[in-house]
């Protein structure tokens, strides 16, 4: 990794990612149940693979299959817009969750 890469600021996805990362599987499951469906796939367009699994794999087994055939059906419709309308209320749930103290995330980078 160079010096740029450590300095520049992460994404929104990059962040979440450790959130997630650093959540228990009853807490990821617990901020899935607040997200509609298709809310989440349109946010996980912009994920990556292993993003994707770690939720995929916190999914009930019929939603998991909605979520993938959701994201296979519609990988080429969601604007930018969209997707950050998407992750920015997925942040948003997090945030109000930890807030209230209904998950924990723990730092995954000590």
């Amino acid at each position: 990794m160079n010096q740029n890469e450590l300095n520049r600021p992460k994404t929104l996805e990059e962040m979440m990612k450790d959130w997630f990362l650093g959540m228990s599987s009853g807490d990821i499951q617990r901020v899935l149940r607040d997200i509609p469906r298709e809310k989440l796939i349109t946010a996980m367009y912009s994920w990556d693979t292993e993003f994707r699994d770690l939720i995929i794999r916190n999914l009930p087994r019929l939603v998991k299959e909605e979520i993938i055939l959701g994201i296979e059906a519609n990988n080429l419709e969601y604007s930018n817009e969209k997707v950050e309308e998407a992750n920015k209320l997925i942040e948003k749930t997090v945030q109000r969750l930890e807030d209230c103290s209904e998950i924990h995330i723990r730092d995954i980078h000590k």
